[in-house]
């Protein structure tokens, strides 16, 4: 489990998690086995709410989180996993719109947060309160995917701009998707 082994290596304790991005909450399990004694699951797309709403012991927020509170569109894709606030380049896409909320609205409790949105990454670390997390995992791509979404390198630079170095990261496949575990600067 190598989020367990990051946060082992890095000293950091399992206390809450955000998991914006939930899908269908495929990492609860593994959330659970860390220890974590908060878990909140952030999911947009209503065609995976009633699964997410089954699990018992955590707090489903069925909203998109952003920079600031409101409504947005939702393209949905048929693979739901690549449903995005950003307008897919490739896939068939229909939208719905969902409420947004900022993620410093609903971390509370949470000191690390994982974020798997498809593209917008950064607009969620953006509506956060970093000061109040002591890791971040980002998913990013390394080919533009969705329109007017920042590829992997933006996203490590400007983690590194906001004080945040990278602690690790996970190769998808073939590479083009990455996760990318982020803790302060000691300073």
């Amino acid at each position: 489990m190598e989020l367990a082994d990051l946060m082992a290596r890095e000293g950091i304790a399992p206390v809450g998690v955000v998991h914006v991005g939930a899908h269908l909450g495929q990492e609860i399990d593994d959330y659970r086995a860390i220890g974590f004694g908060r878990i909140v699951l952030v999911e947009p797309n209503p065609e995976c709410h009633e699964a997410l709403a089954a699990f018992e012991g955590v707090t489903l927020v069925p909203a998109a989180c952003g920079r600031a509170p409101g409504e947005t569109r939702l393209h949905l894709t048929v693979k739901r996993q690549r449903s995005s606030l950003y307008q897919p380049l490739r896939d068939r896409h229909r939208t719905v719109t969902v409420p947004v909320v900022r993620l410093a609205d609903i971390q509370a409790g949470c000191n690390v947060a994982v974020v798997d949105v498809q593209g917008g990454e950064l607009d969620v670390v953006a509506g956060a309160d970093l000061a109040a997390l002591d890791l971040v995992v980002l998913e990013t791509r390394t080919v533009h995917e969705y329109r007017g979404a920042p590829l992997h390198r933006a996203v490590v630079q400007t983690m590194r701009g906001l004080g945040w170095r990278r602690a690790a990261t996970w190769r998808h496949g073939t590479g083009r998707v990455r996760d990318v575990a982020f803790v302060r600067e000691a300073v």
